[in-house]
């Protein structure tokens, strides 16, 4: 209620807070703050969200999509093997290698798309030791192998039991156990 006393300037309350068009532009766009941040905190509860799938899009056609989009590799038996044939297939599969030897870990019969990152764990008694270079296939590729060797400064992998494992656009794929003597 505004007071009717002459001495009290017109548009405040009695009070002695005044209301003029600046105040109430202010209260007016802090209530539409308070507004939009409730709708973004609680606006969404109870709704389910899906968790996010990686996925690789392969949009170059051949002959198993046909111009469609592939969504997920499909990795053949992970394998060590002793060679890489002129494709980069691993050929001549063991589990069994001397400490100087290269091994190479991979796939020979996938259906890896464009587009695809992929890397190698070497452990050695469940213990990470090296990661491979990671690499993304620049075209759809039906094997793929990386080749573990000696480190620097060291002439030979210690003798015991050893496992791989490919990574697939980030996420942890199979594995392949092996020995070194």
């Amino acid at each position: 209620m505004f007071s009717n006393d002459p001495n009290t300037p017109q548009g405040t309350n009695p009070g002695g807070m005044k209301l003029d068009g600046r105040t109430i532009a202010i209260g007016v766009v802090v209530l539409l703050v308070l507004i939009f941040l409730g709708f973004q905190l609680f606006g969404n509860r109870g709704a389910e969200t899906p968790d996010p799938t990686p996925t690789v899009v392969n949009t170059a056609p051949n002959s198993a999509n046909q111009g469609e989009a592939v969504t997920n590799p499909t990795l053949g038996t992970v394998v060590t093997a002793s060679n890489i044939d002129r494709e980069g297939c691993p050929t001549g599969a063991t589990t069994t290698f001397n400490g100087g030897d290269t091994i190479y870990v991979g796939v020979t019969s996938g259906d890896i798309p464009q587009g695809t990152d992929m890397f190698a764990r070497l452990y050695f008694e469940d213990q990470p030791i090296e990661d491979t270079d990671p690499i993304t296939a620049d075209a759809d590729y039906t094997c793929v192998a990386f080749a573990f060797e000696a480190t620097t400064g060291a002439e030979v992998l210690e003798s015991g039991n050893y496992e791989a494992q490919l990574f697939v656009n980030g996420n942890p794929g199979d594995s392949v156990s092996f020995q070194v003597r």
